[in-house]
């Protein structure tokens, strides 16, 4: 997980900049594929790239490309996994089951 810390130096910069001190190995690895995907190549070699990465991480070709997008237009702050909110929790409601 990134580790992340506000920078209250000068007034005078944008308020909440964020300085990123260390990424973890995992987040280390997901940014070296990443960066390998946006080597400029051909089609071809894209397609097989995207399937490498995918095999590597261990998910689909579709997400790869949104972590790429992501990338694009998050930068460091793409890497960072979050966790829902409503992890564990049922979502159906008991009232509507009726047995």
């Amino acid at each position: 997980m990134l580790e992340i810390q506000d920078d209250q130096t000068n007034d005078d910069e944008v308020e909440g900049s964020e300085i990123i001190t260390e990424l973890s190995a995992g987040d280390k690895e997901l940014l070296e594929l990443i960066q390998k995907l946006l080597e400029p190549c051909d089609r071809k070699t894209y397609g097989e790239r995207q399937r490498e990465v995918a095999a590597k991480l261990g998910k689909s070709v579709r997400t790869v490309r949104r972590l790429v997008k992501k990338w694009e237009t998050d930068g460091l702050a793409a890497l960072q996994t979050t966790r829902r909110a409503d992890k564990g929790k049922h979502r159906i409601d008991t009232r509507a089951i009726s047995f």
